[in-house]
């Protein structure tokens, strides 16, 4: 039987996810763990006093090696989930209403009360060859070449400004139709200055404007969604006049 370690590495990026004022939800999505897990993990640094020690310091090191070898557990065994074998495939590979494999332990291990993780239940998976369900074909609708691009913001992580506070991150992503050909910005802000601001670096990288831009009624360009008269900000519509492109705001 194998066991389980949580490493050194992993454990000090939780730990700079903890300093850096993260929320446990934030915390849990993007390291993969349990809040119950975090917060156990959160009480150990608080009682070695890890936050009085410098990051760079060995014995900050030997205090997450010491947390890391304290929790080793052995590897829970996905042979907890043999009995239901059938329920199992019947889930996942149902005809009409499949499941993914994650909802479906989630599905089986209440319905049982079972205690074995999700990582054995993927293993137990992966030995029975459990298969979900295919993906469904999709069509690319085709565009002409400098036809059309697409618009979006994205929230991508948190960093410290040059004012030393702490700022959420957003990529402003612009795809051609056409090509694929990608442009993304890093920027803290989504209001309508810096969306146009983020217009002209876009239209500046191409060299050359689109017939038609389509931002999916992005807040920082549309006043107000409405299906037959949609409206623009002021900024934005001389943006739009002075380029020549007409915005496409989709459907809402």
């Amino acid at each position: 039987m194998g066991y389980h370690l949580m490493s050194p590495e992993k454990l000090s990026a939780l730990y700079r996810r903890w300093r850096d004022g993260q929320r446990l939800s934030e915390i849990a999505r993007n390291e993969g763990l349990d809040r119950k897990t975090i917060r156990k993990y959160l009480a150990e640094f608080a009682a070695l006093e890890l936050d009085q020690i410098p990051v760079g310091d060995g014995r900050f090191v030997e205090g997450l090696d010491r947390i890391a070898l304290g929790n080793m557990r052995p590897l829970p065994t996905a042979s907890a989930y043999e009995p239901y074998l059938e329920e199992i495939r019947d889930l996942i590979q149902h005809e009409h209403e499949p499941l993914k494999p994650k909802t479906a332990w989630d599905v089986v291990r209440r319905r049982h009360e079972l205690t074995a993780s999700y990582s054995a239940f993927k293993r137990f998976v992966a030995k029975q060859q459990l298969v979900g369900p295919k993906s469904r074909p999709g069509i690319r609708i085709e565009m002409p070449a400098g036809d059309e691009v697409q618009i979006d913001y994205g929230q991508v992580g948190a960093m410290i400004g040059p004012d030393g506070k702490r700022h959420i991150v957003y990529a402003f992503v612009a795809v051609l139709s056409y090509s694929r050909k990608m442009f993304i910005q890093f920027t803290f802000h989504q209001t309508s200055s810096s969306f146009v601001q983020s217009h002209v670096l876009l239209f500046s990288y191409l060299g050359g404007v689109p017939r038609r831009v389509v931002i999916d009624n992005l807040k920082s360009g549309i006043l107000k969604a409405d299906f037959w008269d949609p409206e623009l900000n002021h900024a934005y519509r001389e943006l739009a006049e002075h380029y020549d492109t007409f915005i496409d705001p989709a459907r809402v």
